[in-house]
């Protein structure tokens, strides 16, 4: 009973000492939703859906901030977009997600520097001398992974540097890509076919770099340089020249068709020639890849190293994006850390790491804390944009939160626990008593001797014989 009595004792000590505790020894307390970048500092950067938050890519742009990341669910989009500050407008799809100016204006103009603009079919930026995309007057603008189509200037660059068009798919505009007053821009890897006058034209623009395009099909001029606006001094190689109907006119100004042996020049597909010889000089036997003889343009534009075949650029990069969080069984009110890594080593300055939580709030970096106010199943996006590539990379999981009582619950159930331990002890100590006392005061009678068995039987058989 005295062991009992102790094993009791200190069970009920160590819930009462529970009980007393403060609230964060017994229990993680809810916490108001918080999340943190990657120095542990509240962003104001922020990305803004459309259309869940805003029905217009406009008003999301009015309502956007330096740095903001504009993300565009597919579907058609019918307004004129004037972006004027360094965001991201990005489109979740470029063949579903649709910029349409209607015919009656320029679709997007840039005004801004250090705009991102991906992901879209941008089209009807009609006559007269409408655009898809207009560049205008500012530095460092990205335009990339886009279809441009129906346009008057499929992208025209005015007054402008430093910008990049990549990876765009140019047809059935007038002019594909028009560059004016505008210097070290760099043109690379789009397909510009099919427009009805000039695939590519420069005015008045130089030391652009105009590198690994195809540019075939179009109307007139695969490239022109108009003899009234002078262009000189740009670098144009590794392009696919072919079925054009005019084929490359560049009025005698001087720039740069080939790189230094054995980088080469451009393919001309009017260009007809064998690849025998190789060296700086074509004078060595074997074939390198380049025609042994030069590509004249025109009296004073020669391309020393004329490619043999056509030229494939090498595809973006597009590195595999891994994400995972801790604790992998979050409760309520746990800091859960999502991070991320790259299946390949990648400078990280080239990328940035945008998180959608699944309760309505997000995050950014490569790593980041979030602290969920309820439980439940959420689903977390991770949006990965590379500044270098113009891609968006998307990755999901799901996060279950499960639940926690909060703290007046779990005090509750700890103070009826004890209670309820308390009662059961006193009515089992009662029970026993009463059956020692029961059983204190129940006489039991002695069993027989052998004698007392005998004298027992034999009065019992006495009593027969004299019954007859």
């Amino acid at each position: 009973m005295k062991r009992q009595m102790v094993t009791f004792t200190s069970v009920l000590v160590l819930l009462l000492t529970t009980f007393l505790l403060p609230p964060n020894a017994i229990n993680k307390t809810d916490s108001v939703r918080v999340f943190k970048g990657n120095n542990a500092a509240p962003s104001s950067r922020r990305i803004i859906y459309v259309p869940d938050e805003f029905e217009s890519i406009q008003v999301a742009i009015n309502n956007s901030a330096d740095g903001d990341v504009i993300l565009v669910s597919p579907g058609t989009y019918k307004e004129k977009i004037v972006i004027d500050r360094s965001i991201f407008l990005i489109g979740m799809n470029q063949t579903t997600t649709i910029l349409d100016g209607e015919r009656k204006s320029d679709v997007v103009t840039i005004n801004a520097d250090n705009v991102a603009l991906s992901g879209f079919t941008i089209k009807n930026g009609n006559f007269p001398a409408r655009f898809g995309v207009h560049i205008n007057n500012n530095i460092s603008a990205s335009v990339q992974h886009n279809i441009i189509v129906n346009n008057f200037v499929g992208v025209k660059l005015n007054y402008t540097t430093s910008n990049k068009i990549k990876w765009n798919h140019l047809s059935n505009n007038r002019y594909g890509i028009f560059l004016a007053h505008s210097s070290q821009n760099v043109v690379y890897a789009n397909n510009v076919s099919d427009n009805g006058w000039n695939g590519i034209e420069l005015d008045w623009s130089s030391q652009n770099l105009i590198e690994a395009n195809t540019i075939s099909l179009n109307g007139a001029y695969g490239l022109e340089i108009p003899f009234e606006t002078p262009a000189q001094n740009n670098v144009i190689f590794h392009n696919n020249f072919f079925n054009n109907s005019l084929g490359v006119r560049v009025s005698s100004y001087m720039n740069v068709w080939s790189y230094d042996y054995p980088v080469g020049g451009n393919f001309w597909g009017s260009h007809v020639g064998v690849d025998v010889l190789s060296g700086a000089n074509q004078d060595q036997p074997g074939s390198d890849g380049i025609i042994d003889l030069p590509y004249r343009i025109d009296q004073n534009a020669i391309d020393k190293y004329p490619l043999a075949t056509r030229f494939s650029p090498l595809p973006p990069r597009t590195p595999k994006v891994n994400l995972s969080f801790s604790p992998v069984k979050p409760f309520l009110g746990d800091n859960v850390t999502f991070s991320v890594s790259m299946s390949a080593p990648q400078n990280e300055s080239d990328f940035s790491y945008f998180w959608s939580f699944g309760d309505g709030s997000n995050g950014q970096g490569a790593a980041t804390t979030h602290v969920y106010d309820a439980s439940g199943a959420f689903l977390v996006n991770l949006y990965v944009i590379d500044h270098e590539e113009g891609l968006l990379t998307t990755e999901s999981t799901i996060v279950i939160i499960e639940a926690q009582f909060s703290n007046v619950a779990t005090y509750v159930v700890i103070g009826i626990s004890a209670i309820a331990i308390v009662v059961a002890f006193a009515y089992l100590t009662k029970i026993k008593k009463f059956l020692a006392a029961i059983k204190k005061k129940r006489k039991i009678p002695k069993p027989y001797t052998s004698e007392q068995k005998l004298k027992s039987e034999a009065a019992l058989s006495k009593k027969e014989i004299n019954s007859y």
